[in-house]
């Protein structure tokens, strides 16, 4: 089996015409994955851009996890953006725990150390919005619904997001009656 050293976080890019962000990887610059979402709301014209970068930085940091698991390369390098020693140790824990089944359904040692590259502490970035509210994912499950149920008696100011399957989700966001907002993710066919 190829060996690969990095696993790169190449580049991220949003366009804002098409509502489309596309995050880039990269196994030692040689072998590259991409996958887009695609935000089907309008949004992009009332948001704090620092916010934005944050979450957006936040995901594409995640999201990362389907395409370093092709070959778990010992280094993680970031070429856009940077996190903290905090930030890096959360993710650090995240793709171990979260990484567990994979590990166990391979054979592969589960204690394999997963480390972020880290800088200096980066400015914390305020909300600086007036929007109030609760925004709730909707997965079709037994726990969005009984979530949204809870929070239906202590908030009128809810919103629902979900990530695909918007076909199958329409009628039960149309019956939970609160705004919903889908986004749609196409992953790099190279996974398949």
């Amino acid at each position: 089996m190829k060996k690969y050293s990095q696993f790169i976080y190449k580049d991220w890019e949003l366009d804002p015409s098409t509502k489309k962000l596309t995050l880039h990887y990269s196994l030692d610059d040689a072998f590259h994955f991409s996958e887009t979402y695609e935000f089907n709301f309008n949004w992009i014209e009332n948001y704090d851009p620092a916010l934005l970068d944050a979450a957006i930085q936040t995901l594409f940091l995640l999201a990362g996890v389907s395409y370093y698991k092709t070959y778990l390369p010992p280094e993680i390098v970031i070429s856009k953006g940077s996190v903290d020693k905090e930030s890096a140790q959360f993710y650090e824990k995240t793709f171990q725990n979260g990484l567990g089944e994979f590990f166990y359904k391979n054979q592969l040692d589960p204690h394999t150390q997963i480390h972020f590259p880290y800088g200096e502490s980066l400015k914390k970035i305020e909300d600086s919005s007036k929007t109030t509210g609760m925004l709730v994912a909707i997965g079709g499950g037994k726990d969005s619904l009984a979530s949204i149920e809870l929070l239906r008696k202590s908030s009128d100011k809810i919103a629902t997001w979900s990530l695909g399957y918007r076909q199958a989700l329409e009628p039960l966001t149309n019956v939970i009656g609160f705004p919903h907002f889908f986004v749609d993710r196409s992953i790099d066919q190279q996974l398949l």
